[in-house]
């Protein structure tokens, strides 16, 4: 009998032992649990923040790129009554002496937010440096055109404008057929990539042949 309940004490300390080991591991591990499941959901939570900042930061991007290149569109435009006349039949007299009335001004953040551009779409990118370094262009000749310089220099600046300006049109309308997915979700850009690619519109095969050229000129320059 006694021997009986001795060995029924030990079993108890025994078991005792055993949960009170098992209560101790488990807390330990719900402590470390605890603490990566938290420093997860601490990175998944700073990715979720910085990837809607830079989402934000692109539409904003994109929609001030667009208001600086309809400016500009728009003013050749009007230059070009309206397309119904190309940039070389206007001719260069005409075209200055309209310019000289009005040169668009680029936002001064035109650069910053084409950098903003420069990691999210390397193409949308190539085009809007493109559009600045011909419009920069046009605007140095004007000033040279309006300036107190020789005929030779001004003459030379006014000459180059119809197929400078054409260079400006073509980047900026480029641009534009581009820009405007950039304000769109990851899913939806990648539908109207897909659609423009197999089932396109008169635009979308207009813009491709255009955005071929465009590629075609910046590997000759």
């Amino acid at each position: 009998m006694r021997t009986a309940r001795r060995g029924s004490l030990t079993c108890n300390r025994d078991m005792r032992s055993l949960i009170t080991a098992f209560s101790c591991w488990l807390h330990y591990w719900q402590e470390l649990s605890g603490a990566i499941l938290g420093g997860l959901l601490g990175v998944i939570g700073a990715m979720v923040v910085a990837r809607s900042a830079a989402n934000r930061e692109r539409r904003n991007a994109s929609r001030m790129l667009q208001r600086d290149l309809l400016t500009v569109t728009t003013a050749i435009s009007a230059l070009t009554y309206g397309r119904k006349a190309t940039l070389e039949t206007v001719g260069p007299d005409t075209l200055a002496r309209n310019l000289v009335r009005y040169v668009p001004q680029l936002s001064p953040l035109f650069e910053a937010q084409v950098v903003v551009m420069i990691g999210t779409d390397a193409r949308l990118a190539a085009l809007l440096t493109g559009f600045h370094q011909y419009y920069s262009i046009v605007q140095t000749n004007m000033r040279r055109i309006t300036a107190d310089l020789p005929s030779d220099d001004s003459n030379d600046a006014q000459l180059s404008l119809p197929r400078l300006l054409q260079h400006v049109d073509d980047y900026a309308q480029a641009a534009l057929y581009l820009l405007p997915l950039q304000e769109l979700g990851l899913p939806r850009r990648l539908y109207w990539r897909l659609r423009r690619r197999l089932w396109p519109d008169q635009q979308d095969k207009d813009m491709r042949g255009l955005l071929d050229r465009l590629t075609m000129r910046s590997a000759r320059r």
